[in-house]
């Protein structure tokens, strides 16, 4: 037994669906007993390999975290940015730590912060072509929304219309004291996720090298 997205992992395209269809109009049915398209062996056979950024709010903040079940705005993602130094390139995995992560073992992990749904933040990644999104909490984003009347709408609207992969779970406290001790926050990403035939996801671990 194998708890794919109870760990770090990478969502498959095929993990979210909306009405009938997955991504790429794939029909929802097509789920029934394992995912038919858009598994996480796709992912896996070419894995991530590129640019990403760190996003770290707690230290943009002067907090130790960010506060559980808040929504975070891409206003501050993009504050965040300029006041590291850090610019966004086309194919990039932006890679947000929330501080929540050290607090799995000891919290039950529900109401974590997170992105949601924005005009502004789908302006943001498409002006970027951003191809990941990442997290140090499960959901990647709102459980439960502060913006629309939905749970989870950026798997939807991102993952399954976009076909963003979402890297979920992430370790990102070393790599985020190394980045405070250096003042760069970017590194070459490597994630190449368990190849599961008919995954919805995968677990994975991923490697930054400066």
């Amino acid at each position: 037994m194998l708890a794919c997205h109870g760990t770090t992992h990478i969502d498959a395209l095929g993990h979210a669906y909306a009405g009938d269809t997955l991504y790429a109009g794939v029909p929802a049915d097509t789920t029934d007993g394992g995912l038919e398209h858009a598994d996480i062996a796709a992912i896996a056979a070419h894995g991530v390999v590129g640019r990403a950024v760190l996003v770290d709010l707690p230290r943009f903040r002067g907090t130790e975290r960010v506060p559980r079940g808040e929504h975070i705005t891409i206003a501050e993602v993009k504050a965040a940015l300029a006041h590291q130094g850090t610019r966004v390139q086309a194919a990039d995995t932006l890679l947000v730590r929330t501080g929540t992560a050290p607090f799995f073992s000891v919290e039950e992990p529900v109401d974590e912060p997170g992105l949601s749904f924005e005009p502004e933040l789908l302006d943001f990644l498409d002006e970027f072509d951003v191809a990941g999104l990442g997290t140090d909490t499960l959901c990647n984003e709102q459980a439960h929304s502060s913006t629309v009347a939905a749970d989870y709408p950026l798997h939807v609207v991102l993952q399954r219309n976009l076909g963003i992969l979402f890297h979920e779970a992430l370790w990102l406290e070393d790599w985020a004291d190394d980045c405070a001790a250096d003042g760069v926050y970017e590194a070459f990403y490597v994630a190449a996720p368990l190849r599961l035939r008919h995954g919805s996801g995968g677990p994975v671990n991923p490697i930054v090298i400066k």
